[in-house]
């Protein structure tokens, strides 16, 4: 099973079947604990004076969060599109396209919603 643009490039050209559940599985789900321990991180850098929203300044932690959880929201949309990319035609009969635009739009509505609130 071959990677898909744009990480093709920079990831083994081949993973075997068995490896691909699991780090297809992995990609997905480690937003989870990025989101959690990021919000954590947020709660406690307010508390402390560190964490203004919307504050692009260099000692502040807003512009470090939003590139953790950019890239983290990349790779968990990358490897569910990857997998859905590789299993279209047997999961056909599921319809999951509609399934998986509107994950997509749910992360991407709820990250340009913490950006403009």
């Amino acid at each position: 099973i071959h990677h898909i643009f744009p990480l093709s490039c920079c990831f083994r050209a081949e993973v075997p079947p068995k490896a691909f559940m699991r780090s297809s599985t992995a990609g997905v789900l480690q937003y989870v604990p990025v989101e959690i321990t990021m919000s954590l991180l947020q709660f406690i850098l307010t508390k402390t004076g560190h964490y203004t929203m919307g504050d692009w300044s260099v000692n502040n932690g807003y512009p470090y969060g939003v590139m953790v959880k950019n890239v983290s929201q990349f790779f968990a949309m990358y490897y569910l599109i990857w997998f859905y990319h590789t299993l279209s035609a047997e999961l056909a009969g599921c319809r999951p396209l509609p399934k998986l635009l509107c994950i997509k739009g749910v992360v991407f509505f709820t990250f340009w919603q913490g950006m403009l609130i």
